[in-house]
């Protein structure tokens, strides 16, 4: 069985460093799911400051640094990570090897190597940018915090969680420090070292994680927030390996009200994750029939914004096919 952690980006995964959407036109179309939009918009600005600037301008490199953006968001790592090399070079020939121009940069091309499978160069990236960033913010700055948080990351795609976990407790001394505890930020991090110490199998002390999560989450964005959804989906993963089915599905379907609330009719990866855990647990309860109407109606989704070959897809569809098995066999017996 199956149960996913978030099929969508979740908090483990590479947040990319760009402005802020309003302060870019193509960047709030990015941020509304308008990606072709904003890669038009964004190529369109690139070839105008190309022009005016020439090819290795500041204004040249926020071009180039967004595109990557979109491109990443949209999952075309491959060509992200050349217009982020791209940015890396123009300013580091504009800034020098130490400017936190250039930590952003290494910041985002580390995200996407890591997205890319290429951990080792990643965490090199990273490491880099948490050097510059302490000589420039302090060793106790939110920017150092979150370059910490990114290693923290790569740490635990490389299965090395106790560093990771070492990185996550420097992130959030760090932003409890700066922000208080009541901080989105803090919420994140409780929520990684929640999944760290899943997978160390310490089950305990990642439910603590994940409720500390929860609490601070609910105080900052409030109970409906689709933050919450994906943390009792968390919770749920924890009581369904501890053998509590029921906290479990109570926990998963929390999750699901919430996702279809705020997704409402937008397919979403979130609710196919939703749906996909809930039909894990009918599975674990042997109610075969319920399990397989989730998992169909989670594959349902996916296929309408995936291709057949997506890891998720096929996951759910393993799923499916193994309940679907079971269902025979009984309708024979």
């Amino acid at each position: 069985m199956q149960v996913y952690y978030n099929l969508s980006r979740n908090a483990m995964k590479g947040q990319l460093m760009t402005k802020q959407p309003a302060d870019n036109p193509a960047l709030r179309m990015m941020d509304e799911g308008n990606l072709e939009g904003a890669r038009r918009a964004l190529e369109t600005s690139l070839s105008l400051n190309e022009k005016i600037f020439g090819t290795s301008s500041p204004e040249v490199a926020e071009d180039v640094r967004n595109l990557g953006a979109v491109l990443f968001r949209a999952m075309e790592f491959d060509t992200a990570l050349s217009y982020f090399n791209r940015a890396l070079s123009i300013d580091e020939e504009i800034f020098g090897m130490k400017d936190p121009q250039v930590s952003i940069d290494l910041i985002n091309r580390a995200n996407t190597m890591r997205e890319l499978g290429q951990y080792e160069a990643a965490k090199a990236d990273m490491l880099r940018a948490v050097e510059i960033d302490q000589l420039y913010y302090g060793k106790s700055s939110k920017e150092v915090a979150a370059g910490l948080s990114h290693l923290g990351g790569i740490h635990f795609y490389l299965d090395e969680y106790e560093e990771a976990e070492a990185q996550y407790q420097k992130t959030l001394d760090i932003q409890q420090a700066v922000f208080g505890e009541f901080h989105a930020e803090c919420a994140i991090t409780w929520s990684s070292l929640g999944n760290v110490q899943e997978k160390m199998g310490n089950l305990e002390l990642a439910l603590v994680n994940y409720e500390k999560a929860l609490a601070v989450a609910r105080q900052v964005f409030g109970e409906e927030h689709r933050y919450s959804a994906s943390l009792y989906n968390q919770i749920g993963n924890v009581h369904l390996q501890s053998g509590n089915t029921s906290t479990a599905l109570a926990s998963y379907l929390k999750g699901l009200k919430i996702d279809r609330a705020w997704y409402q009719t937008q397919p979403h990866p979130a609710i196919a994750r939703d749906l996909n855990n809930i039909g894990a647990v009918y599975e674990h309860l042997k109610m075969w029939e319920k399990a397989a109407d989730m998992y169909r109606e989670a594959v349902s989704l996916l296929e309408t914004l995936f291709s057949p070959y997506h890891p998720n897809v096929k996951g759910v569809q393993n799923n499916l096919r193994r309940v679907e098995r079971y269902l025979h066999t009984d309708t024979r017996e």
